[in-house]
């Protein structure tokens, strides 16, 4: 397992511009338009609408995949391995989706989704992060900090705690995708601060055998630590995207770790069509940082988290999920005028919402004025 060394780094704007990197031709497999799906081993790219420096948020979904694969979101820039990482995990069958902050470095704003399988691509916008309050590794790509792979597979109930940068700081929120591979039984996984209790929430669910992803960002603990936990036999993947400035991130709890704000399964389930608000005490133009999962579905749909603001509830999907399995997505969603949030299900299910923080005005914008996301690339 490793631990990296590295510090985070702000990039401003002008320092970016002045590298005067060009976007960079995709050395495995080769570019594609939007107007097909992604062959095996390429990469299809789009604008990404934000300012250069930012953290673009972008929702991604693999659907209609041809084989077992994943994609993953990236700047095309010089010297960024699009195969490093990976930000969605797919299989055969029903669409994935997961969330997360993709920093736009490319000087003409363009990002780029790569598959390791033939699938088409979904990429709903949220918003961005500043980029005067984003801090990133200093190639700007995501850094795998643990690979359990690379030694052996994580024990059920096993933990590990490590710090995601030399200079993170307790309070820090951390940008990260978690990965599970290869799980031998169905569990769940988290990400939380040093120090808080490893199973008092679940950032990621799984079945067995089934590799599955989830973007989060996790507020740093004791030491400056964030710890990966595992209820089952499973490998795990850890990738830093970055931080943010500690001053502009508001945690839910004084102890860092999250608050589970709803839990439908202590009332009633959503029916579907069904929206509810629910009021999770995020200041005006505050963003609200969230892990919502889905369980006992009665069948195949969809959720959509979003700002009471937005006036098309069921435009977009924030996790897709099946009948018989949990699925998990990390967010960033506007808060309403009043502090609250909405959920829309498609389907019959319950619902999970854990609330990781709140970033402070100024940090996140969204890319339309009422807080909904905007699709920009569906290759079907």
């Amino acid at each position: 397992m490793r631990r990296t060394t590295d510090t985070f780094t702000r990039r401003a704007i002008g320092a970016v511009a002045a590298l005067g990197i060009a976007a960079a031709t995709i050395a495995i497999g080769s570019s594609t338009t939007a107007s097909a799906g992604v062959d095996p081993g390429s990469s299809t790219c789009f604008p990404s609408g934000v300012p250069l420096g930012a953290g673009m948020v972008v929702n991604g979904t693999a659907a209609r995949a041809a084989d077992r694969g994943f994609l993953n979101f990236y700047a095309p820039v010089a010297g960024v391995d699009p195969t490093a990482n990976s930000s969605v995990n797919y299989e055969v069958g029903p669409a994935v989706a997961n969330s997360v902050v993709v920093p736009v470095f490319a000087p003409d704003g363009q990002v780029c989704a790569y598959s390791s399988a033939g699938v088409d691509v979904i990429a709903d916008v949220a918003g961005y992060i500043d980029p005067e309050v984003l801090l990133t590794f200093d190639d700007g790509a995501a850094f795998r900090v643990l690979d359990s792979r690379d030694v052996r597979k994580f024990d059920a109930g096993e933990t590990f705690c490590f710090a995601p940068a030399s200079n993170s700081e307790v309070g820090q929120p951390i940008i990260a995708n978690l990965t599970i591979a290869a799980p031998e039984a169905s569990g769940f996984a988290n990400l939380y601060p040093k120090g808080a209790a490893p199973d008092a929430t679940s950032a990621i669910n799984f079945v067995a055998n089934r590799n599955i992803a989830n973007g989060l960002t996790v507020t740093a603990g004791l030491d400056g630590e964030i710890c990966a936990f595992s209820s089952v036999r499973a490998h795990v993947i850890v990738d830093v995207v970055g931080g943010v400035m500690s001053d502009r991130y508001r945690p839910a709890q004084p102890d860092n770790s999250p608050v589970r704000a709803v839990d439908t399964r202590n009332f009633s389930p959503f029916v579907a069509g069904e929206t509810r608000c629910f009021r999770l005490d995020s200041a005006p133009g505050e963003a609200v940082v969230l892990n919502v999962t889905s369980v006992r579905s009665a069948g195949p749909g969809f959720l959509n988290v979003f700002s009471p603001d937005a006036t098309d509830p069921d435009g977009n999907s924030s996790v897709n999920f099946q009948a018989g399995a949990n699925f998990a997505n990390g967010l960033i969603v506007p808060g309403g005028f009043e502090g609250d949030t909405c959920v829309f299900a498609s389907e019959s299910t319950d619902v999970i919402i854990d609330v990781s923080g709140f970033f402070t005005p100024g940090t996140f914008f969204p890319v339309s004025d009422d807080g909904s996301a905007d699709r920009v690339l569906d290759t079907r």
